[in-house]
């Protein structure tokens, strides 16, 4: 008897130990979520250029991120977020995705954009990116 209780507390105790080894992908809104998908975004609209962080986190605000869904079958947030881009153009919900893969890298996907988002978004960018070559010429 005493054997199938250790057996079956082990057998418990292992499962629980399992179970917390797996580990969730970052949320909707984390910091490294949202880093994520502010630079997938850039990139598809001609990136950075010489912004610093801050100035990114100003030009590609993400307001109200939420998860719309979670598959804990794979462990997927299906987010949804409201994006304002320079202050100048406001895109009511984008789409996008936080999954870690098989070696706990975690993936960010955003989609949803239409040609002429981007292009409003690219135009936008460019007036930032201006905006501070003449602000560092005044400075000079």
């Amino acid at each position: 008897m005493f054997t199938k209780t250790t057996a079956f507390v082990s057998i418990a105790m292992l499962a629980v130990l399992l179970s917390a080894c797996k580990k969730e992908p970052p949320k909707c809104s984390d910091k490294e979520t949202l880093t994520l998908v502010r630079t997938i975004i850039l990139d598809q609209v001609g990136g950075a250029g010489n912004l610093n962080e801050k100035e990114i986190e100003e030009t590609v605000k993400l307001e109200h991120p939420r998860a719309s869904a979670y598959d804990d079958k794979i462990g997927k947030y299906s987010c949804e977020a409201t994006l304002v881009f320079a202050n100048a153009w406001r895109l009511p919900t984008i789409k996008y995705e936080s999954q870690l893969d098989d070696d706990q890298k975690h993936l960010v996907m955003v989609g949803g954009f239409l040609r002429g988002d981007l292009w409003r978004m690219a135009s936008a960018l460019q007036g930032v990116k201006e905006k501070k070559a003449m602000e560092k010429e005044e400075n000079d």
